[in-house]
């Protein structure tokens, strides 16, 4: 997912503060800075790209965890485009 008008790193942080783990990126590049390159080989936007947020579902993810992010993730990124847009 990307919020538009945000950077991954202020959503990353916001959900962590929530209990919801997430990346920034591919497993593969884990802890690079740059944008994902399979986004920008399929043509997603370097705005786009630096704006996204990679959530992974498994064996124990139940339905209230994904629930909970539906609830939280839309608060979190309107609180994050009105800090980017200070």
């Amino acid at each position: 997912m990307s919020v538009p008008g945000t950077d991954s790193e202020s959503m990353l942080i916001a959900l962590d503060l929530h209990g919801i783990a997430c990346s920034g990126g591919s497993a593969c590049q884990s802890g690079s800075d740059s944008p994902s390159y399979v986004l920008s080989a399929i043509g997603v936007e370097p705005a786009l790209a630096a704006a996204a947020v990679r959530m992974s579902l498994g064996v124990l993810t139940d339905d209230a965890a994904v629930e909970r992010v539906g609830e939280v993730f839309p608060q979190l990124a309107a609180k994050a485009r009105g800090a980017a847009a200070a």
